[in-house]
């Protein structure tokens, strides 16, 4: 069957899509009174937490495959005290199956089960940017579930290829970040679209939504406004060229001074994006200035720390 993977679109711009996810964990509280954990059965996903708090009586919350509990491989035992002193537990489930707790004092009637799921496969974004005669693909997952991975698909007509695999993370609840670069120097065609095509280990599947690339060559030499601006600590510089030419891109303080030499080589005739990394600078205005051949053009921009 195949399994849906969650996608929120978020903004386009210049051709290109953003996408951006919730807050994908919770928390479940328990109350641990005489003689019981209520509610006694939570059913969640790897990522939660449980949080155990006192009402009345003098209590454990253990898991540790003693005293009658039992919890899933290579999960975190626990035997925690709550009581008037020590009121509450918090617990992140990482790893998914069946978790039998029990309080020590009270086993076996007083027992509680945790049901914690693998999390299903989350795509928070998925970017394609030209640079000069390279596509930047990146896209970033929150959560994975038996990821096996992405197989990268490319449309320059009306069918879909294969052009690679970028190996997933397995099962994972953090956020993990993909790369990956096409040379579309050769391509016939002015616009190049893309989709993921996520795999699980045993063979089910999901496309992403699909992204478009112009390529077509620039017709004048331009610099466009940094994005974002204000920004902090990074930001981004596009320019083009329209024929091979050698190109110098400079950034300068409020007083003239050279903080920073961005680009000081010859470029083909494409679209560029140039990232600035201002983390070593003072807040305040700047100066970015290109040159190439007899074109030259300078634009501000703010840093605000």
């Amino acid at each position: 069957m195949i399994r849906k993977v969650t996608i929120r679109l978020f903004l386009l711009f210049l051709g290109i899509l953003f996408f951006s996810s919730s807050s994908f964990s919770t928390t479940y509280m328990v109350d641990v009174q005489n003689f019981s954990f209520s509610p006694a059965m939570v059913n969640a996903m790897v990522g939660d937490t449980i949080t155990w708090q006192w009402v009345s009586g003098t209590h454990t919350t253990t898991c540790d495959n003693t005293t009658g509990s039992s919890l899933p491989a290579g999960a975190a035992p626990w035997n925690e005290p709550i009581n008037s002193s020590t009121t509450t537990y918090s617990y992140v489930i990482m790893v998914p199956g069946e978790y039998d707790y029990v309080c020590v004092f009270h086993a076996p009637n007083m027992a509680g089960t945790i049901m914690a799921e693998a999390l299903p496969v989350e795509l928070t974004s998925f970017t394609a940017a030209l640079n000069g005669n390279f596509v930047n693909l990146n896209w970033s997952t929150a959560t994975e579930k038996n990821n096996s991975g992405f197989e990268i698909q490319r449309k320059t007509g009306s069918s879909w290829e294969k052009i690679s695999f970028v190996e997933g993370h397995g099962t994972s609840s953090k956020v993990n970040s993909y790369s990956f670069q096409d040379n579309v120097k050769s391509l016939q065609s002015n616009e190049v679209y893309y989709r993921l095509k996520q795999i699980d280990f045993n063979g089910s599947y999901e496309y992403s939504k699909e992204v478009m690339v112009s390529v077509t060559a620039p017709v004048n030499f331009s610099l466009a406004q940094n994005f974002p601006n204000p920004f902090n600590p990074s930001t981004q510089i596009n320019y083009s060229v329209p024929q091979n030419t050698h190109v110098l891109l400079k950034v300068y303080d409020s007083n003239g001074s050279e903080v920073a030499a961005l680009v000081n080589e010859n470029k083909s005739a494409g679209n560029y994006t140039i990232d600035f990394n201002a983390s070593e600078l003072a807040s305040g205005i700047y100066y970015y200035s290109i040159t190439a051949g007899s074109f030259t053009n300078t634009k501000k921009m703010i840093l605000m720390k």
